[in-house]
């Protein structure tokens, strides 16, 4: 049975519906569990972020659209809730300054040079929060890239690109922030 028959079976309710559950998570649960511990989430967690994509496809099964591609769909929902787990954590631990304070330190990657003036430090946090309103899935990759020290084939799998679309996109991302770094050239 394949996932979409599993997700239509699911749609249905009653006895199909514990059918198809049981069947996808059957088929998926392991490869889901090895996404969120590639991505440095401790087994326990990965866990607990595999049965929460599972309540998530359940809740949203009436949302599929049958002219997506299902595995494509059903990742998406993993990777946001990796994303959300990453998200809690930096708001949970206070990380927020910490993370902005290394991505100013990533100097080949933003072109910035960071001195001992607390001043630059205040200025590189301000301008990436105006990025981030602005640009919040960019932002996100960045920081994610920075915090987590990423590497390209990490990064692909995450946003579901392939390495090449993955460096263009980082690269995108890296010219756009660009101006916003202007602002803090006074410090340098």
């Amino acid at each position: 049975m394949s996932g979409l028959d599993c997700l239509l079976k699911i749609r249905k309710g009653g006895r199909e519906r514990q059918e198809g559950i049981a069947q996808l998570y059957r088929e998926l649960a392991p490869a889901f569990l090895r996404f969120f511990m590639k991505h440095r989430v401790q087994r326990e967690q990965a866990e607990d972020l595999v049965q929460e994509t599972f309540v998530n496809i359940t809740r949203a099964c009436d949302n599929f659209r049958l002219d997506e591609r299902f595995d494509a769909w059903v990742w998406k929902i993993a990777r946001n809730c990796l994303m959300d787990f990453f998200r809690e954590r930096l708001s949970d631990t206070g990380m927020e300054d910490d993370w902005l304070d290394k991505l100013a330190e990533e100097r080949s990657e933003l072109q910035v040079g960071l001195d001992s003036d607390d001043g630059l430090a205040d200025c590189v946090q301000r301008v990436f929060r105006e990025f981030s309103a602005e640009h919040p899935s960019r932002a996100e990759a960045l920081s994610m890239l920075s915090i987590y020290e990423w590497g390209i084939d990490e990064m692909a799998e995450f946003l579901g690109r392939t390495k090449g679309a993955t460096r263009e996109y980082l690269s995108q991302c890296r010219k756009l922030m660009r101006p916003y770094m202007e602002n803090c050239r006074d410090y340098l």
